[in-house]
């Protein structure tokens, strides 16, 4: 939609037209990455390699302006793609392209005098009736030929699309994979089958003497504690159980005390029992929580003070057991555990629940942390390249492409390509045509439908295709009908791969209309004194 409105209010307009400069800026840079076509960006990094990226938000969060008002805009910009990211694991400069668009749409109808406000009503009913409209259409994964072209569309890469398959086939779908930088140039899978703790030796007196100065216990018992451990009565009793039962021991506390750290020393020295000790992880609840997921694995016990669970009373059948514990500087690997089955499938259940809910991205990180230490196996994606920049680049693609597969299956896929937000802009445009609105919430509404265009105008533009010959094969009647620009003509999007996840469909509109609207209804600012502007010598030729 293109509107060429005069200026009646450029008081408000100089506010926001700064705000939408910074928007600019940054979109322009990231958008150009969009689509398999997309080109890469060049992120400086003083005396470091450079980092090559595709990737919307990390070049957002690369981009520094010293004018505050400007900068402002491209913290829109950072806080859109952010939540974004948050929120689905992708689809980051979607979110940008959308905002720029519905931005710079409202900011011409502010400068022409329509009010913010209603502005923002009619964006948001039109959020509101396109969610309902991608959701209704959205398909669930039903095969790992599906999953593999979700995650190769978001990596640009069949290969690294696969690989995210395999590792979601053989640890599960619901499991984090870790993805990290490898030491070879080729890219690999690894599968560590175990629960393991990023948490090592709790003192470097307990560290073992071995290769890679690990420790390693075989058939062990397992003393779980969320504070500080000083009871030495306690633990001489647990070493006799060890003794007793020929078996070695291994303490996850939150503290030792120093008495007990000398005595494990010494048992050490003398080969009695095999005995190491581990920092608990987290604090707090959390703590409890983990140190929960951990007895269920092993079928040991957690002893808190806290509740009046101490140490006084215990008994062997309260250390569970694991068949292979792995002790490192800042790793654990429990394999074998003595749990049952079905709770510890209980267990993994109620996580899962609990992500299913509203949380923070905090409380996601912390709860996917726990599905994947309670699931028994951990994959590791291992990047690779011939150089620094190179890896990089694709660890980035790697990262989005997880994100991406890991959405599709929670809420189904859509037509990629842009496809699914041009047949929803159609959709909207004929519910338009029935709603009778104030003009001013009909023009917010306008302006969404608009910037649901955008996404598919981008990726053909980054191709250098001219659409316009094609654009009368997009009727209403076919959403799965669209245009690859690898191949250069229409086709049957579900049967040719193009998906893109609903969840980051939807998660890149919600916060770009959020966004948008919040700009466009600031029309002062405030400063720091010595970052007052002279709002007098601002062009806003370009927004008009």
């Amino acid at each position: 939609m293109k509107v060429d409105l005069p200026i009646k209010n450029k008081a408000a307009y100089s506010t926001i037209g700064s705000l939408a400069l910074g928007v600019n800026t940054v979109t322009d840079m990231v958008k150009l990455t969009m689509g398999p076509m997309g080109k890469n960006v060049l992120i400086e990094r003083g005396n470091l390699c450079p980092t090559v990226t595709k990737d919307g938000v990390t070049v957002a969060q690369s981009m520094v302006f010293k004018n505050p008002l400007i900068a402002a805009g491209a913290a829109i910009c950072k806080d859109v793609s952010s939540r974004t990211d948050a929120e689905a694991g992708d689809g980051t400069t979607t979110s940008l392209v959308l905002l720029q668009s519905i931005l710079n749409a409202g900011i011409r109808l502010i400068a022409a005098g329509y009010s913010p406000v209603d502005l923002s009503v009619g964006m948001f009913a039109a959020l509101e009736d396109a969610i309902a409209e991608l959701t209704a259409l959205s398909i669930p994964i039903t095969s790992a030929k599906m999953l593999i072209q979700t995650a190769t569309l978001s990596a640009k890469d069949e290969e690294i699309g696969g690989m995210i398959a395999e590792c979601m086939e053989k640890v599960g779908l619901d499991i984090k994979i870790t993805v990290k930088q490898s030491h070879r140039q080729n890219t690999f899978i690894e599968i560590t089958q175990g629960l393991e703790l990023t948490k090592g030796f709790i003192s470097p007196t307990l560290i073992g003497k071995g290769e890679g100065r690990t420790c390693e216990l075989e058939d062990a018992y397992l003393l779980l504690h969320s504070g500080k451990v000083d009871d030495l009565n306690a633990i001489e009793k647990i070493l006799d159980f060890c003794t007793n039962n020929k078996k070695s021991l291994l303490i996850i506390a939150g503290e030792l005390s120093r008495e007990l750290l000398s005595r494990l020393k010494e048992i050490n020295k003398q080969g009695t029992v095999a005995v190491t000790a581990v920092q608990a992880p987290g604090g707090g609840m959390v703590r409890l929580d983990i140190l929960s997921d951990i007895a269920i694995y092993t079928g040991s016990s957690v002893f808190d003070p806290m509740f009046g669970n101490d140490l006084s009373h215990i008994a062997s059948k309260q250390l569970g057991g694991a068949e292979r514990i792995a002790v490192s500087g800042g790793n654990t690997l429990i394999t074998g555990g003595k749990g049952d089955p079905e709770q510890i499938k209980s267990r993994m259940e109620q996580i899962k629940i609990l992500l299913s809910g509203k949380n923070s991205a905090a409380e996601r990180t912390s709860l996917e942390s726990r599905l994947t230490m309670l699931n028994g196996a951990v994959a590791v994606i291992q990047v690779g390249g011939s150089t620094e920049a190179e890896m990089k680049e694709r660890k980035y693609r790697v990262e989005d492409a997880i994100g991406a597969a890991t959405a599709g299956l929670r809420g189904g896929v859509l037509p990629g390509g842009g496809k699914a937000f041009w047949w929803a802009a159609e959709q909207l445009q004929s519910k338009l045509a029935l709603k009778k609105l104030p003009e001013d919430i009909k023009q917010g509404y306008e302006i969404v439908i608009a910037g649901l265009r955008q996404p598919l105008l981008q990726i053909v533009a980054n191709a250098g295709i001219d659409i316009t010959p094609y654009l009368h094969q997009f009727t209403q009647d076919q959403p799965w009908t669209g245009f690859s620009v690898v191949d250069e003509r229409m086709l049957d999007l579900a049967a040719a791969g193009i998906l893109d996840p609903c969840i980051v469909t939807l998660a890149a509109l919600k916060s770009s209309v959020s966004g948008a609207a919040m700009a466009l209804t600031c029309e002062t600012f405030v400063s720091e004194p010595t970052k007052a502007l002279d709002m007098n010598n601002y062009d806003f030729g370009n927004f008009i």
